[in-house]
């Protein structure tokens, strides 16, 4: 905040959690009315746009809701990483992803040293008390199972995968179990 150069008596406080990607709650600070200009020099559209303040970690450094959406007039396609909005102008401006980074950062995904030291012991992984989170399958006793379809999800991330389940066996974290075949 000291960056923005911001009169901190203009933060609005709020008293109320939210929910993370993660599912964990987390309390924001509070929330700022910010100026915002969508798009280039010709195309731009201005706002001004609440933020809630946070401090958590994330790879993200803003999320636009759907309410800054709605006040932009805009319409995201997400499988062609891209946004179209109405200008100030009246006119329509477009923005596009930038289709190298998203790949990069995928396949970065799918690379296991990436995604830490490799290794899991029981002081990363703690048990958890089963008064604080069971998972539980609902399942009828009374209906046959259905065998699903197997999924090909590519070699690279079967590879993966198969990686982490075998850290998770070593740690003693999961066990095998054998279902019949149906």
């Amino acid at each position: 905040m000291k960056r923005l150069e911001h009169d901190p008596k203009t933060i609005e406080k709020i008293h109320y959690p939210i929910i993370g990607f993660g599912g964990g709650v987390i309390h924001p600070q509070g929330i700022i009315t910010l100026p915002l200009r969508v798009g280039g020099r010709h195309q731009s559209k201005n706002l001004n746009v609440q933020f809630l303040i946070v401090k958590y970690l994330t790879t993200y450094n803003i999320i636009l809701g759907r309410r800054t959406l709605n006040q932009a007039k805009a319409v995201i396609v997400s499988h062609l990483m891209l946004m179209k909005y109405v200008c100030d102008k009246g006119t329509v401006g477009t923005i596009h992803g930038d289709q190298q980074q998203a790949r990069d950062f995928y396949l970065t995904t799918l690379n296991p040293e990436a995604w830490g030291s490799g290794k899991i012991n029981e002081e990363e992984i703690p048990s958890i008390d089963p008064n604080v989170a069971v998972h539980k399958l609902n399942v009828d006793g009374a209906l046959k199972p259905v065998r699903q379809k197997k999924r090909n999800h590519g070699e690279a991330r079967n590879k993966a995968a198969a990686e982490e389940v075998q850290k998770l066996l070593d740690a003693s974290f999961i066990f095998l179990s054998q279902y019949p075949n149906g």
